[in-house]
């Protein structure tokens, strides 16, 4: 079975992880600067993968680039997910079946570049994934196949991502072997049932000390650091549920944070508090 898979972050990685068989050809992004003193070369989460794999590797900067591949593998399925970058609709009609796309959300539900975080910001309890042919317009094309996830109390935004990009592997796994009929079975997505989501700031983790009082009380009575919280102005505090689905959802980015009385910064975490770079731990794990 011959397709090219396109992808360059962490969930593509994880997709082309459970891709059996792998594809012909992996198209990425280019190696970047990155650590300390960004002296180091970081290829992308997937080209690191496709190496392990032994995979063929393409990497390309820009649309242009992007296009010249595809114009040398037409008649291939072309998959793809988590790449960001905007394909340009005149690249959509180069490959023979369309470019097929793995979105993390059971669309037209979450649309938009963060859905496994705002389903678990919403506290839902299932998701899904939905393998799309690609249009014009963001994560609108028609579905292709779909399947739903369950979503448990202890889901993260990091495991909740593995366990979707594996069920989306498979399903693509399944797609592939007949393409031309995965295409004309294809089926239009109610429009008008659409939500969408936004891009991620590091300001979505944000949440103002004072409603978080009663959560970080227990914390820094037991380890004297009471001198860093403000007077107690008598606000509402923030909902524990609403709290422990912000600490899941924003794992490992942009994570939970406030600033004391003198702009120190205090990270949530699941079990405790990070402050300074040292954790704290309250070994309850409700607050």
């Amino acid at each position: 079975m011959d397709y090219i898979f396109i992808g360059s972050g962490e969930f593509a990685a994880h997709t082309l992880a459970f891709l059996n068989p792998s594809p012909t050809t992996v198209i990425t992004k280019p190696d970047r600067m990155g650590g300390r003193g960004m002296k180091t070369v970081l290829p992308s989460p997937v080209k690191t993968v496709a190496k392990v794999k032994g995979v063929t590797v393409m990497e390309v900067q820009n649309v242009q680039e992007l296009k010249t591949l595809l114009e040398e593998h037409t008649s291939m399925p072309v998959v793809l997910t988590d790449f960001g970058m905007i394909i340009p609709q005149e690249l959509l009609a180069i490959p023979a079946y369309g470019i097929w796309n793995i979105h993390p959300s059971l669309l037209p539900q979450y649309r938009g570049s963060s859905p496994l975080q705002s389903a678990i910001l919403n506290g839902d309890t299932t998701t899904g994934v939905t393998i799309i042919q690609i249009d014009a317009q963001v994560d609108h094309g028609p579905i292709l196949a779909q399947q739903t996830v369950t979503i448990t109390t202890e889901e993260t935004s990091q495991t909740l991502s593995t366990k979707l990009a594996q069920t989306g592997a498979v399903l693509m796994n399944q797609l592939l072997i007949y393409p031309q009929k995965t295409v004309d079975q294809a089926q239009k997505q109610d429009h008008t049932q659409a939500t969408y989501t936004k891009r991620l700031t590091k300001e979505d983790g944000y949440v103002a000390i004072e409603k978080l009082r009663p959560y970080l009380l227990p914390i820094l009575t037991k380890y004297h650091l009471l001198h860093i919280l403000p007077p107690d102005a008598g606000i509402a505090p923030i909902q524990e549920e609403k709290l422990r689905n912000m600490v899941r959802a924003l794992i490992p980015w942009p994570g939970v944070w406030t600033k004391t009385k003198n702009n120190e910064v205090i990270k949530i975490m699941l079990n405790g508090v990070k402050i300074r770079g040292k954790a704290y731990l309250l070994y309850n794990r409700e607050h």
